[in-house]
């Protein structure tokens, strides 16, 4: 019997009689495809023995695999051969052909199937040995779905690989990152289709495993594999490339959001593993990851002063969002960092802190950042001129109780987040030098505009904090004098009652008063507000509402202990005091309630304890709950002898 015969045999195919006449060659390769697809055209194809020998073949693996890559024909392949090298640099970019994830074809179908033979949940031994031993043949012939001229689906080819990575990640490893060029093809694939999920979560995986306890022991790489690899990612600065599907506009807006959710994630992940220095290192001294992120996110939509009220493009949020993550995450001494013990419980889970990789280029980046500084301060005067000379209502937007002209959007949000960050850096230097009354001016106008904003009350606040600690003139000046500060807070706060930023200006207010009274007479915050009429009538209301707010239940009278309901025997006739009179300075019907409640309690319990181990137990109807203690007693140490002689019987 021909090899063809033998591996239909083994796979449990349909044998035509024609076949079985042919001579002792080896197959071809339109005859190997056609055994697979016998295979896989069965509703249920299972594994068997002589299948797993039949695949153990590098070339019939290849074939078996390409039923999941589904690559269009093209003058680069081999005629002879199905096994790949890997993704093909002349296919990483150019036009997509359409993918088999949406109609239900005959090809998705043999798709599916060897995507379950393959990393199903059922797999045997057998098939763990096949794995074990195809892995670095399996990574390479895989790869090609993120090929352009790829129809097949990429769930199903992540799936796969993530079956390889969860188990044999040092083959996956030895493979992609061999060296650079090898790793760019790799990862640029990736990259292509960062958009779906389930590509992002394979590169970030492939990269860093998530810090999952329940992932302790799978995603494990020897330390001198993982730091060849990381090598190779660092020649082909990784981070900077996701970066570039951010900024670069040929990719869609989901595309670079979705970029962007990885970059974030790959920085954090990084900077709590032991090795991720080697990755991030280029953060330190390469000025085009920051650069190309300022100029994405400050590069209005149009030229016209309009574009400055339309909210800005996703792609312009997701540079401004990754600017501002960078900056808190180098800013950090260190971070969460993976489990230690793969079972804690939630009463001894211990937080994990390890040193932070990024905070070597900390002082590097809040550098090149902070040269934009009067750019990020000019976008928003321009921002706020074109608001304020805008008449149109086009970009209104209505909530459930009020309306909002002009949304306050995400984008403003992290600008502002961004200017809080730079600033917690060198409070004294950036506040006197950038901060000038009309910038004051502007916050102020937003904390009145968007009284239901609380992030950015919160923002707000975080700098009126740090330009009061500085305690320079020249910073509170244009805040307290000319941006007149206190008294806009007051009058709000006198205003509306119901102001939903009463809060932000109470811990405003505190902060000013507390900070005045560490200081000498002759200090500059002392002085003004010795000489602010408006400040000396709220300071008394401001400390009676600060007061009432830091007693225990609001100045609410709240029962502390549970008493009895029931008062003890009247002495000497003297009446007992009515049940009203056991209030603690609560409700006096919650007292009695409860008491009610404890009362019945007891008397259930001491029913079910006597009818239980009582009269039961020893046939004695005499015995009850008042008995002595010596009886009680007694009863027990029978009751232990009896015990120990049954034992020893």
């Amino acid at each position: 019997m021909s090899h063809l015969t033998e591996a239909l045999a083994g796979m449990e195919a349909p044998i035509e009689p024609d076949e079985m006449e042919n001579g002792p060659h080896k197959p071809t390769k339109e005859a190997v495809l056609e055994m697979v697809m016998r295979r896989l055209c069965l509703e249920t194809p299972g594994w068997t023995a002589p299948m797993v020998q039949f695949l153990n073949d590098d070339e019939h693996c290849a074939a078996f695999l390409s039923f999941i890559t589904l690559l269009e024909p093209s003058l680069n392949d081999d005629a002879e051969s199905f096994l790949h090298d890997g993704p093909s640099h002349s296919h990483i970019k150019g036009p997509k052909v359409p993918r088999e994830d949406t109609d239900v074809s005959e090809d998705l179908k043999r798709s599916y199937r060897a995507t379950m033979l393959v990393a199903g949940d059922d797999t045997s031994d057998q098939v763990l040995l096949l794995l074990s031993s195809k892995a670095r043949v399996m990574t390479k012939c895989l790869f090609p779905i993120f090929q352009s001229n790829s129809r097949g689906n990429l769930r199903h080819g992540c799936k796969i690989l993530d079956k390889l990575l969860r188990l044999h990640l040092n083959d996956v490893h030895n493979v992609v990152g061999v060296n650079g060029r090898t790793c760019g093809r790799y990862m640029q694939c990736l990259l292509e289709h960062i958009e779906h999920p389930h590509v992002s979560e394979l590169f970030l995986t492939m990269i860093c495993k998530p810090h999952n306890a329940a992932l302790l022991r799978v995603y494990i790489s020897p330390p001198a594999t993982k730091i060849m690899f990381y090598k190779a990612l660092a020649d082909i600065k990784i981070v900077l490339l996701v970066a570039q599907h951010i900024c670069d506009t040929q990719y869609d807006e989901v595309h670079a959001i979705a970029a962007a959710d990885v970059l974030l994630e790959l920085l954090d992940r990084l900077a709590a593993d032991d090795y991720g220095g080697i990755v991030l290192e280029p953060l330190a001294h390469s000025t085009q990851l920051l650069e190309s992120l300022v100029t994405t996110a400050l590069t209005p939509d149009g030229k016209s002063a309009q574009s400055f009220l339309a909210p800005p493009c996703g792609r312009r949020t997701a540079a401004i969002r990754c600017l501002l993550g960078l900056l808190e995450k180098a800013a950090q001494d260190q971070v969460v960092g993976p489990p230690t013990s793969p079972y804690q419980s939630f009463g001894s889970t211990v937080v994990n802190m390890v040193p932070n990789q990024l905070h070597v280029a900390k002082a590097f980046v809040f550098d090149r950042v902070q040269a934009h500084l009067p750019e990020i301060l000019t976008y928003l005067q321009k921002q706020f001129a074109a608001q304020h000379a805008s008449t149109a209502s086009d970009h209104g937007v209505k909530h459930t109780a009020y309306t909002v002209a002009h949304p306050f959007t995400e984008f403003r949000m992290h600008l502002v987040q961004l200017l809080v960050a730079l600033v917690e850096q060198a409070p004294r230097t950036h506040l006197a030098t950038f901060f000038t009354t009309d910038v004051w001016r502007i916050l102020i106008a937003w904390f009145v505009q968007y009284p239901h904003n609380n992030l950015y009350h919160h923002a707000f606040y975080r700098l009126v904090f740090l330009a009061l600690r500085t305690d320079d003139a020249a910073v509170l000046k244009p805040l307290l004098q000319h941006a007149k500060l206190v008294t806009t807070l007051i009058d709000i706060y006198r205003k509306d009652p119901t102001a939903s930023s009463r809060g932000y200006i109470l811990q405003a207010c505190n902060a000013i008063r507390l900070q005045a009274a560490t200081l000498p007479p002759d200090a500059f915050l002392r002085s003004f507000l010795q000489s602010h009429a408006t400040w000396r009538s709220f300071d008394a209301e401001l400390c009676d509402t600060t007061q009432a707010s830091v007693v225990k239940g609001l100045g609410i009278p709240v029962p502390t202990n549970m008493m009895r309901m029931m008062p003890p025997p009247a002495v000497d006739g003297a009446a007992a005091p009515p049940a009203a009179m056991v209030s603690d300075g609560g409700s006096v019907f919650f007292v009695v309630e409860s008491n009610l409640f404890i009362d019945f309690f007891f008397a259930t319990a001491q029913v079910a304890i006597t009818s239980s181990s009582g009269p039961s137990l020893r046939g004695n109807s005499g015995l009850s709950t008042t008995k002595s203690t010596s009886q009680r007693k007694a009863w027990t140490r029978r009751r232990k002898r009896r015990t120990r002689a049954r034992r020893r019987a």
